[in-house]
């Protein structure tokens, strides 16, 4: 059986050409050293994307290894020159100290905060729902593309216009013998225009053309469109609680996330002054008061 060659093979190859390796103490191949420095063939490994040919990898690999050697120099001559390095450490102790920080608070925040209920997210409806309003038109019906000479069209108009569960029921059926496109969405909310694009009429008059309770009839050469519009929400309205729902608990789940941040930020201080590990050793504004705000 004829195996397809690996990175690791040309890496391999790539350390043997360059010098005879060594193994290091944890096991490891060192391909490069560059002032005590080592880079190993696993490192280099991973930076090789697999699949792809010899020749491409060992290119790779070769400016892999030349970026990683010329780092190593250049790090080694900023610290030969740079002469006072105490804020650059700072910098990084304050960078440090950030991380640790906000991973322990995201720790905290999935252990701690929870989902917004559906009890919450009424709540805050009933609130602040009105504040919540349509970017754009939407809608909720039934749209079906026939053929222009596809048989039973009156049914088809009839059932469309009457717009009942028995109807929509009817439709469905037809469409699957005789629809070239169909797509029913009487239970949830699309763009309007999503829907107009699909018709002659274009996007562009929707909102003139479609209402309520109201089905439109097209056609073009070759085909009938038919659309039934169960509801209609204008750009501008305010959303209803399926629409706004999402929105509200992503609100909600950021509110009671800030709140249980301030909590346990006050909870720290106030435990760290009652276990003495926060001393004021005089009081802020009792000496150089001019250097506090009034």
């Amino acid at each position: 059986m004829i195996t397809k060659p690996t990175p690791y093979l040309f890496l391999t190859l790539m350390c043997l050409s360059i010098a005879s390796c060594r193994q290091s103490a944890n096991g490891l191949h060192p391909l490069v050293e560059v002032n005590g420095k080592l880079l190993y063939s696993v490192d280099v490994e991973h930076a090789i994307p697999f699949g792809i040919n010899k020749s491409d990898s060992m290119q790779i690999a070769q400016k892999y290894v030349k970026e990683w050697a010329t780092n190593v120099l250049l790090y080694q001559k900023a610290l030969e020159n740079i002469k006072d390095s105490r804020a650059i450490d700072s910098m990084v102790e304050a960078y440090r100290r950030s991380l640790i920080i906000n991973q322990y608070e995201q720790q905290m925040l999935q252990e701690r905060v929870q989902s917004p209920s559906n009890a919450e997210l009424t709540t805050a409806y009933q609130n602040n729902g009105q504040k919540l309003k349509a970017d754009r038109d939407m809608v909720e019906g039934v749209y079906i593309k026939v053929p222009i000479n596809a048989p039973y069209l009156d049914d088809l108009r009839a059932w469309m216009r009457r717009g009942d569960t028995k109807s929509m029921d009817a439709i469905y059926k037809y469409s699957k013998k005789y629809a070239t496109q169909y797509q029913y969405f009487g239970n949830e909310w699309v763009n309007l225009s999503d829907i107009a694009r699909y018709m002659p009429l274009g996007s562009a008059n929707a909102e003139n053309s479609w209402e309520k309770n109201k089905t439109i009839e097209v056609h073009d050469r070759s085909h009938w469109y038919l659309v039934h519009v169960f509801n209609l929400l204008p750009a501008g309205s305010i959303l209803p609680f399926e629409l706004a729902k999402e929105s509200l608990r992503n609100l909600l789940i950021v509110k009671k996330e800030t709140e249980f941040l301030q909590h346990l930020r006050e909870e720290l201080y106030t435990t760290g002054i009652q276990q003495g590990k926060i001393i004021y050793h005089e009081p802020l504004g009792a000496k150089n008061s001019k250097n506090f705000p009034k």
